[in-house]
C-alpha cells in the first residue's frame, strides 16, 4: 500500500503516496516533529536528503491505528528516529560512486552514552551528481549534530540539522508521445500535432538549453562564456533546531516536551517570454535580444532608461521562505498493568513568504513590471520584486487523548482529538488601507478526529484486528483564500470514514498478514482550471472519493540460512462525484465572451467513476535472503 515516486527525476523531488493517499495526508515526521508544509501539506524531501546516514529507524503505519498525534492523518504516519544516547557508540565514513557522475561522501558518528551521563551523534554529507535526466544536476550538503544529557530522571536534547541543496528539474506530466511516438501509438494516440521528431526518450529535458553569455572588449572583438543551462532550478534551505526533554516522573508515568523551531529559504525558478528551438529552451536568442544584438537592434525604453537595455525576456525565480514555530507536550500514564492512559498537546505558528522576483535578466540591464499598485517604481533588477508578493499565516492547535488496554489476550484503543486552526492572508502588492498593507481577517475552522480499534489473539499463532475512525479535517491553508483576499465560496471540512481489519498468522517457519480497508472521502478540495484566451481560469471545488483494497505480505524460511518474502497490493480507488466550478482569474474576472467562452463562468465536470491517479494501484514483489554464514 506504500508507493513512492522520484515525480520529474530530479534529485530529491520524490513523493510517496500510502493507499492512493498523497503526502499531503499523510502525517510525516522526524522524531515526532510534524514536517508537512502547514499551507498545503506537502513535504520536500530534498530538505532532508541526508537523514538516513543518522537514521536509527522508520515506523510507518498504514491508516488509522493508535497513534499517539493530534494531526489528522488519512492516509497513515510516518515518523523517522533519529540515532541517539540509546544507541552503541559507532561512527562510519562511507563513499559513494554512482551512474551520471553522482558522488556522494558521508561521516558520521554516535557517542552513546558516556560515563558522566553526556552523549552526542554528529553527521554531515556532500553530494553531486549530473542525474539520469538531462540536465537534472544536483549539489548539496547536509549537517546533523544532537547533544544529550541524563539529568536525574530527565534527558535533555538538543538538536540542529539542514541541507541546503541545489537541483535542476523538469516538470513531470508531458505527452507520451514527446518521450516515445511508437508507445504511444499503440495506445491509440494518432493526433497530427504528434511526429517522429517529437520522439525523444525518457531523459528528455525541454527546461534547458545552451547559452553564450558573450561579451566585447574595448576592441569590439568577442569573449565568448559558453554555458549550459537549466531555466527550471529549485534551490532551498531548511535547517531545524529541537530542544527535548523526556521526563520519568516514575516507573508509571512518563512527560515528553519539545520546543522547535524551522526556517526555511529558497525557491525554483522559471521562464518569462523565452521561446522554445528544436525542443529546448532558446536561451540564445533571448540573450542576444537582451545585449541589443537581436535582429531588431537593442531594446531602450526611453520612458525608463537612455542608455540601459530593457530585457524582455528572462528568468524568474518563486520563492517561499517560511518560519515555524512550534510545541510538543505528552504525557503517558500506565494505570496498571493492563490500562495506559496518554494525551498531548500540540502548538504551532507559521509564517509563508510569497513572492516571485528578477533571477537572472540575461544580459539586460532591467525588466518592467506593473504588478504592484503600490510601487514607486516598475523598473526591476536582479533580485526585485514581481508578479505578486504575499504572506500566509497560519496558528495551529491540536490536542489528544487515547486509552489502551491490554490483558494478554485482547487489547485495544479509544482516541479522540481535537484541532482548532486559523489563517490570514496579507497581499503587499494590493492596494493599501489606511495606508495598511490589504489584509484578511482571521478564519478560525475546528476539526476532531475519532478513532477506535482491537486486536484479539486467537491462540500463539492467530491474531485478528480491526480499526475505525471518523475524521473532520479543515482545508489547507491554499483552499481558504483567493489571489484577491476574498474567502473562496466553497469552505467545508473535509470528512473522512475508515474502516479497516485484517488476519495474521505466525510461526517459527511462516508468518503472513492480510489487511483490508475501505475509506470514504468527503469533500476533498479539487483544483479545476481551464486556460481560455491563454489566460487561466480556476476553482477549488468539493469531491468525493472512495479508496478500498486488500494488502498481503508474507514470510517462509525454508532453513536457518534462506527465506522467502512476498507481498501484494489490490487497490480500488475512485472519484465518486461531479458538480460545476465556477471560473475566474488571478483577479476574479469571469471569462468575456470575446475569447469564445460561451457557458459564462461555468464549466461543469464528473469524475464518477474515474480512478484516483498519482499512485500505482496495483504492487506485488518478490525476494530472496541468503545468509551463508551466522
Amino acid at each position: 500500500g506504500v508507493y513512492s515516486t522520484q515525480s520529474g527525476g530530479g534529485d530529491g523531488d520524490a513523493r510517496i503516496t500510502i493507499r492512493g493517499f498523497s503526502q499531503r495526508n499523510v502525517a510525516v515526521m522526524i522524531d515526532g516533529i510534524p514536517v508537512n508544509d502547514m499551507e498545503n501539506g506537502w513535504v520536500y524531501w530534498s530538505n532532508w536528503f541526508g537523514l538516513d546516514a543518522v537514521t536509527s529507524n522508520i515506523q510507518v503505519q498504514r491508516g488509522l491505528g493508535a497513534s499517539k498525534i493530534a494531526i489528522p492523518s488519512v492516509g497513515g504516519t510516518m515518523n523517522i528516529l533519529t540515532r541517539g544516547i540509546g544507541n552503541k557508540a559507532g561512527g562510519s565514513i562511507k563513499q559513494s560512486v554512482g551512474s551520471f557522475g553522482r558522488l556522494r561522501t558521508s561521516l558520521g558518528y554516535n557517542s552513546g552514552k558516556l560515563e558522566n551521563g553526556w552523549g552526542y551523534t554528529l553527521a554531515g554529507s556532500y553530494k553531486k551528481g549530473n542525474g539520469f535526466v538531462d540536465e537534472t544536476w544536483s549539489e548539496g550538503f547536509f549537517y546533523y549534530a544532537k547533544i544529550q544529557k541524563y539529568l536525574g530522571n530527565h534527558i535533555l536534547s538538543l538538536s540542529a540539522m539542514g541541507a541546503p541543496q541545489k537541483h535542476g528539474q523538469r516538470s513531470y506530466k508531458s505527452d507520451i508521445a514527446t518521450y516515445d511516438y511508437e508507445y504511444a501509438q499503440s495506445l491509440g494516440i494518432t493526433d497530427s500535432v504528434y511526429n517522429h521528431d517529437m520522439n525523444r526518450g525518457i531523459k528528455y529535458n525541454k527546461h534547458w538549453g545552451y547559452l553564450d553569455r558573450w561579451t566585447l572588449d574595448k576592441n569590439g572583438n568577442k569573449i565568448h562564456n559558453l554555458v549550459t543551462l537549466n531555466t527550471k532550478q529549485n534551490y532551498y534551505h531548511k535547517p531545524q533546531f529541537s530542544l527535548r526533554d523526556f521526563w520519568t516522573v516514575n516507573d508509571k508515568f512518563y512527560v515528553s516536551n519539545i520546543l522547535y523551531a524551522s526556517i526555511g529559504h529558497g525557491g525554483g525558478t522559471r521562464t518569462e517570454g523565452i521561446g522554445e528551438k528544436n525542443g529546448q529552451q532558446n536561451l540564445q536568442e533571448a540573450y542576444n535580444s537582451n545585449v541589443g544584438a537581436g535582429p531588431f537592434g537593442p531594446i531602450i525604453d526611453t520612458e525608463f532608461s537612455d542608455t540601459e537595455y530593457k530585457a524582455g525576456s528572462y528568468l524568474k525565480s518563486s520563492v517561499n521562505n517560511h518560519y515555524w514555530y512550534g510545541g510538543l507536550s505528552t504525557l503517558n500514564y500506565q494505570a496498571n498493568d493492563k490500562l495506559a492512559i496518554s494525551g498531548g498537546l500540540d502548538m504551532r505558528y507559521y509564517k509563508g513568504e510569497h513572492y516571485s522576483e528578477i533571477y537572472d535578466l540575461l544580459g539586460g540591464d532591467y525588466a518592467v513590471s506593473t504588478d504592484n499598485i503600490n510601487q514607486l517604481s516598475a523598473v526591476k533588477r536582479v533580485g526585485d520584486k514581481i508578479g505578486y508578493h504575499n504572506d500566509g499565516i497560519v496558528k495551529w492547535s491540536g490536542v489528544f487523548s487515547q486509552a489502551e488496554y491490554s490483558n494478554g489476550m485482547l487489547s485495544a484503543f479509544f482516541n479522540v482529538s481535537g484541532s482548532n486552526s486559523a489563517y490570514k492572508r496579507i497581499d503587499y502588492f494590493k492596494k493599501k488601507d489606511d495606508s495598511q498593507y490589504a489584509s484578511t481577517d482571521w478564519k478560525w475552522i475546528r476539526g476532531y478526529t475519532v478513532k477506535t480499534g482491537a486486536n484479539l489473539n486467537l491462540d500463539e499463532y492467530n491474531n485478528v484486528f480491526f480499526n475505525t475512525g471518523y475524521i473532520s479535517k479543515a482545508p489547507k491553508f491554499n483552499n481558504i483564500y483567493t489571489n484577491s483576499n476574498t474567502l473562496q465560496a466553497y469552505i467545508r471540512n473535509e470528512k473522512v470514514k475508515a474502516i479497516e481489519g485484517g488476519y495474521s498468522y505466525r510461526s517459527s517457519l511462516f508468518s503472513a498478514n492480510v489487511n483490508a480497508y475501505y475509506t470514504a472521502w468527503e469533500n476533498k478540495p479539487a483544483y479545476i482550471n481551464e486556460t481560455i484566451g491563454g489566460i487561466r481560469y480556476s476553482d477549488v471545488v468539493p469531491m468525493n472519493a472512495l479508496h478500498k483494497g486488500v494488502e498481503i505480505d508474507l514470510s517462509y524460511k525454508f532453513n536457518q540460512k534462506l527465506s522467502l518474502e512476498g507481498l501484494l497490493s489490490l487497490g480500488d480507488w475512485r472519484w465518486t462525484s461531479g458538480g460545476e466550478a465556477i471560473l475566474l482569474d488571478y483577479d476574479n474576472n469571469a471569462p468575456s465572451a470575446e475569447l469564445g467562452h460561451t457557458n459564462s463562468d461555468t464549466l461543469r465536470y464528473d469524475a464518477d467513476g474515474v480512478h484516483v491517479g498519482d499512485a500505482a494501484q496495483t504492487q506485488y514483489g518478490i525476494s530472496f535472503r541468503y545468509e551463508p554464514t551466522s
